[in-house]
């Protein structure tokens, strides 16, 4: 198999840089990375999936297989929705992260976080012991994944497919679509925290299929991003990153993550350790942190650092990125459980020095995609586009008439209980 992406081939030796992702290389930065990023902030940006794995489980015992293999309890997902997952290793940690989509007669798996053929060992590993009365394909090889990320890339979409796309909610994928002829297969998954889809196709339209998006998103600015930027998006809204914390996590609890299982479901890989941890507890957790202001834009916060209370080693650094939107340093951090609350502030030790830190809640920011009214908004109307102040570097709405949180009061309330839930 060829380790370079069709897509990066296309772009020869430009300005993008590439760099492995689960065995293949694809696109890092396309442009640079603050370009990148505001694309998918505060426009329309097309990324790259390629690298990621896609199964298909099907026969009479598929829906038991699934949920055997995955953290989630997928008992009850309807037909046309997705649930988001993780497959673990018997000792609690995180293996890959996985969505899942029940089509009615069968289960398709997307994986990320290892190359697909590991994946796919694994699942047959399962399928072969139990003997199970099911049936798993790997179509990593013949079909694949582009991105469409950005507060606009609905009505990107609406063009293309009709208004019927502005129906297609989180979480939901519809098939059947086409562009020019190519058929694709769309899933809405917001994983930046903007409008966010993934268009399956045949491997061999591929190409063809994100040329057509460049063509007629033009008119859109749209431009691509490559995953650098999409894993800064995904921080800022506290997304698990399966190639950042998840892999420093020695338990998929730690991660404090929006993933969750039910201990009536039956037994999955891992479920001995999970068990266990919620018995005896966890040593830490993962939360989120940014770099006080008066320590200048050029400290950067690098992973590995450790973070002290009173002069005592209570955590480290596991990622970090410079975000544009607040203009600062952001970072997640493993704190001792004692240790691991909003609101407090810590001394980040490391080669230039200490600096002061403080917790926060997620998401760090206000994500453009909250204030859009597909049924109303457009990429092309300035004045909406414009409708927005800053106030220390957070996006936040003007309290207007015509704001969204005035005639949506509940939506404030919402995101107040929502962070309340994830530290």
């Amino acid at each position: 198999m060829n380790k370079l992406s069709k897509i990066a081939a296309c772009y020869g030796n430009n300005n993008e840089t590439i760099d492995w992702r689960d065995g293949l290389l694809v696109a890092n930065v396309h442009d640079t990375l603050e370009k990148d990023y505001k694309k998918i902030r505060k426009g329309i940006a097309l990324a790259d999936y390629t690298y990621l794995g896609h199964f298909r489980v099907q026969g009479p015992d598929a829906l038991p297989l699934v949920n055997r293999l995955c953290f989630s309890n997928l008992k009850g997902l309807p037909n046309g929705c997705l649930i988001p997952s993780y497959v673990l290793n018997e000792d609690g940690s995180v293996f890959c992260e996985v969505l899942v989509a029940n089509c009615g007669d069968y289960y398709r798996v997307l994986s990320e976080g290892v190359e697909p053929d590991s994946v796919y060992a694994l699942f047959g590993a399962e399928l072969a012991t139990a003997g199970w009365r099911a049936s798993i394909v790997d179509e990593t090889r013949s079909q694949s994944f582009v991105g469409l990320d950005g507060p606009y890339a609905w009505e990107l979409l609406k063009l293309l497919s009709g208004p019927g796309i502005i129906g297609i909610r989180h979480l939901e994928f519809a098939s059947g679509n086409q562009l020019d002829g190519v058929l694709f297969t769309l899933y809405r998954t917001d994983k930046t925290g903007e409008y966010g889809y993934l268009l399956q196709v045949d491997v061999e339209y591929v190409v063809d299929l994100w040329r057509q998006l460049l063509d007629v998103g033009r008119a859109f600015e749209i431009r691509p991003a490559g995953y650098a930027a999409l894993d800064l998006c995904k921080l800022e809204n506290r997304f698990t990153n399966i190639h950042r914390e998840a892999r420093s996590a020695t338990h998929v609890l730690e991660l404090n993550t929006r993933i969750v299982a039910s201990r009536k479901k039956e037994d999955y890989i891992g479920r001995a350790a999970v068990e266990n941890a919620l018995d005896e507890g966890i040593r830490r957790r993962l939360i989120g942190l940014v770099l006080e202001e008066d320590a200048g834009n050029e400290v950067a916060i690098e992973c590995g650092e450790q973070l002290y209370a009173d002069g005592v080693e209570i955590g480290e650094v596991v990622n970090r990125a410079f975000s544009f939107t607040l203009n600062r340093w952001i970072a997640l951090a493993f704190l001792d459980v004692d240790y691991a609350y909003v609101g407090l502030n810590y001394r980040l030790g490391g080669q230039r020095g200490d600096y002061t830190v403080k917790t926060v809640s997620a998401p760090f920011i206000f994500n453009e995609s909250l204030r859009i009214r597909p049924r109303q908004d457009s990429y092309f109307d300035k004045t909406d586009r414009a409708r927005t102040e800053y106030d220390a570097g957070r996006i936040v709405p003007l309290r207007s008439a015509n704001c969204r949180h005035n005639r949506f009061p509940g939506v404030l309330a919402d995101r107040r209980a929502y962070r309340r839930t994830i530290a």
